[in-house]
């Protein structure tokens, strides 16, 4: 594994609904999991069972666990477990992004004082520790926060993001690998979400974009953006669409959107464009029409923001 190939991993410890306990694993030189009563030990074995889940759930039965462990919790500390030394570890705690690269095997220990009731706290030490505000880096980077599901898992969509942070070692080398960046390429790094922001705030400044009442992204089967014209109250409807490759206007849209209206207009912002015919009445954004707005006033003034100049 050269170091372009070093994956990053998002870790979360926080045990049960309420408990955040980030910061005191962070600060033991330590990333680690719970998951049942079992230890170190116990996971070497179970690893060469014919059943680890029904190893480790034993075990956890014995120690008066009621909690039942399932195949994807298996399969996540063998996530854990399997994390190369040269990988990245990315946690949060304290409006501060971090890093580190483990640097030991799985361990556990009867009094470690991250262990809760009947269940054993399951840990790697780390080196090569590096922390970045959140205050201090592009806005983008806050959806690294909350990216993606579970307690182990590498990002998605927004993994470029992960990368800048690996290749710096500060909030400063952050924003100069941002500036070096061409425009196109700047905008390939974003994530859906990302996109989602620059083509609401293309709508604001160039079509006095308001909202009303529906935060972006994930609300509406067939919108991700709704709202009025600030000017006049014409109503605005917007899909995005963050992929490698052009697409077709989905049929929800076309219909949701219906037959020429006035006080009606609709966006379609496909990163890659689109294909198929596009009825005249729906404008269609790709990253073309997004960098020749980034060499307007308004557009070069938001990029610049956007970078985190």
């Amino acid at each position: 594994m050269t170091a372009s190939e070093a994956k990053y991993w998002r870790v979360r410890m926080k045990y049960g609904a309420y408990e955040e306990l980030t910061r005191e694993a962070w600060d033991r030189d330590e990333v680690g999991i719970w998951y049942g009563a079992w230890g170190a030990r116990d996971w070497r074995a179970a690893s060469v069972s014919k059943d680890p889940l029904r190893y480790l759930s034993r075990i956890n039965r014995k120690a008066g666990m009621n909690w039942k462990m399932r195949a994807n919790d298996v399969s996540l500390v063998e996530r854990f477990v399997n994390i190369d030394p040269r990988d990245w570890v990315l946690v949060y705690f304290d409006n501060t992004l971090s890093l580190a690269h483990v640097c030991s095997e799985i361990r556990s220990a009867v009094d470690h004082p991250l262990n809760r009731v009947l269940e054993t706290f399951k840990y790697r030490k780390i080196k090569r520790k590096k922390s970045f505000s959140l205050d201090r880096l592009p806005d983008a980077f806050r959806l690294l926060r909350a990216a993606g599901r579970g307690n182990v898992f590498q990002p998605r969509g927004c993994g470029e993001l992960v990368k800048l942070l690996g290749a710096s070692a500060n909030e400063r080398e952050v924003a100069s690998l941002l500036e070096e960046k061409e425009l196109d390429e700047f905008l390939e790094l974003l994530g859906p979400t990302s996109w989602e922001s620059v083509c609401q705030a293309y709508l604001s400044l160039e079509h006095s974009f308001v909202p009303t009442g529906l935060r972006y992204g994930g609300i509406l089967p067939d919108f991700d953006i709704v709202g009025r014209r600030a000017t006049d109250g014409t109503r605005i409807l917007a899909q995005c669409k963050k992929t490698p490759h052009p697409v077709f206007i989905q049929d929800g849209f076309l219909s949701a959107v219906g037959k020429p209206a006035k006080g009606l207009i609709a966006f379609y912002f496909a990163f890659a464009g689109c294909m198929g015919e596009i009825p005249p009445h729906i404008r269609v954004i790709d990253r073309d029409a997004i960098a020749s707005w980034s060499m307007t006033r308004a557009g070069k003034r938001y990029f610049r923001w956007l970078r985190g100049e």
